[in-house]
């Protein structure tokens, strides 16, 4: 369900899920933010829950039902739905871990019921300019699921039509099935295609080097990120959020949606 509250202008909603917990509620769900530099709403998903909550999901696999070998536009915008599997956009996720210094948190679940995290102390994308480059990553600070990220610092991101890997043979999107901060290739793929647990070939799943290897691809996965030390934004706090009956549409959601399921992103 979509979170609703009463306000006034577009220019009231909260920046990111720590603005919405500090001053709307806490409680995990689907809210509408619009980080600064934001040509309007956003649809985010807010885990409120999880080692204090706080935390603005941008990527998550559950099921299988969305297809992540997508082109470059589509991981620009985003794709999926908030409510189930998606990918939040990379320009929003260059807006919002640009509003201040964010901590990453990678949860991950396979078909046993195992369950792992990691958390880096700093996580920042760079500009459409910038290919979206892994900008900042801090160090591990908390979890038991390894290093799946740091092989990918300061790495341009890659889909299949628009390669910028550092691999001189091919395309790491293409051969590792979706798009991502490949190197030459990578040490995790969590947009990679979705299987069930153990496959014959290595590099092809949802995986992560460190916890179970690339010949497993997991069950479920969460990457989201919140301000380190949950301080507040830089500058305009907000009181209030617009709600989802407001005229001012969200970017590329139809007002003809259901506004009492998830919206879907696909055609951000």
């Amino acid at each position: 369900m979509i979170r609703q509250f009463p306000a006034e202008t577009v220019e009231e909603l909260p920046r990111d899920c720590h603005q919405v917990q500090r001053d709307i509620q806490n409680v995990t769900g689907v809210y509408r933010i619009r980080p600064y530099g934001s040509k309007g709403p956003v649809f985010v998903f807010c885990d409120m829950e999880t080692d204090g909550g706080a935390w603005t999901v941008f990527q998550r696999r559950r099921d299988g039902s969305v297809d992540f070998l997508r082109e470059w536009q589509d991981y620009k915008h985003g794709f999926g739905n908030v409510g189930g599997e998606f990918w939040l956009g990379n320009e929003n996720l260059h807006l919002i871990t640009h509003q201040d210094l964010y901590e990453l948190r990678v949860d991950l679940e396979d078909f046993e019921d195992g369950r792992a995290f990691t958390t880096y102390g700093g996580f920042a994308v760079g500009s459409e300019k910038e290919k979206y480059m892994l900008k900042l990553l801090g160090t591990i600070t908390g979890g038991s699921a390894g290093d799946g990220m740091t092989y990918h610092a300061s790495v341009p991101f890659s889909t299949i039509d628009a390669d910028h890997d550092r691999w001189e043979g091919g395309n790491c999107a293409k051969d590792h099935t979706g798009g991502w901060w490949y190197n030459q290739c990578d040490a995790s793929n969590l947009n990679g295609r979705y299987l069930n647990g153990l496959n014959p070939s290595e590099y092809q799943g949802v995986y992560w080097h460190e916890w179970h290897g690339p010949s497993y691809s997991l069950m479920a996965t969460k990457m989201m990120v919140r301000p380190l030390g949950r301080k507040s934004l830089a500058a305009n706090p907000v009181d209030t959020a617009v709600s989802v009956s407001s005229t001012a549409e969200p970017s590329g959601i139809k007002s003809e949606y259901d506004r009492a399921t998830p919206p879907s992103i696909d055609d951000f």
